[in-house]
């Protein structure tokens, strides 16, 4: 699960957790597992993104990046169950990680005849590229027409084509997070 700014949420629970009487700072730190559960997979680790104290200076909260599953069990994240009663939700952020992880799993296992994704892709560029032009010129169009509800409709599906063209070339939207946070004025 990741958060709007990319980095998992629930890996920077699981990388500032002490295990077994031992906790370090650096980069490419393992990613953690309890004594009761088997090892987690090898090569799987947690790179430290960012470091942040709370309010009254008692809590810290690792933010990192994981690189493969997180928790013993095999999934991205130790939080992946739910209560009953409460949905499970998820933030913006994971919406569109896991958007991108849908197009992934397209990319690499979809066929054309069953996949939209799919067939764009076996396409190529070109076809993509022009999804997302008509895309782009459908923003325009909601735009100049004042209706937040079609703007947000269209934003979506230029998004989404975005997203396919990210694969295509072999990027993620962390590439697009890096550029825009390399812009930033601090």
């Amino acid at each position: 699960m990741a958060t709007p700014n990319g980095i998992s949420a629930s890996a920077a629970w699981r990388c500032g957790r002490r295990e077994r009487g031992r906790a370090e700072l650096f980069e490419g730190w393992p990613a953690a597992s309890s004594r009761a559960a088997p090892p987690v997979r090898r090569g799987h680790y947690l790179d430290l993104k960012a470091l942040r104290v709370d309010c009254d200076a008692d809590a810290l909260i690792y933010l990192c990046e994981p690189h493969g599953a997180t928790c013993h069990t095999g999934e991205a994240s130790c939080f992946f169950q739910t209560l009953d009663e409460i949905p499970a939700g998820e933030t913006s952020g994971e919406a569109a990680a896991i958007l991108f992880n849908t197009i992934e799993q397209r990319k690499q296992q979809a066929q054309p005849g069953s996949s939209y994704v799919a067939r764009l892709l076996a396409e190529g560029v070109d076809r993509i590229a022009r999804k997302v032009g008509e895309e782009a010129t459908e923003v325009v169009i909601a735009a100049k027409n004042a209706d937040r509800g079609e703007l947000a409709h269209e934003i979506a599906d230029l998004w989404f084509h975005t997203f396919i063209l990210l694969a295509q070339q072999g990027m993620t939207p962390e590439d697009v997070w890096d550029e825009l946070r390399g812009r930033r004025r601090h």
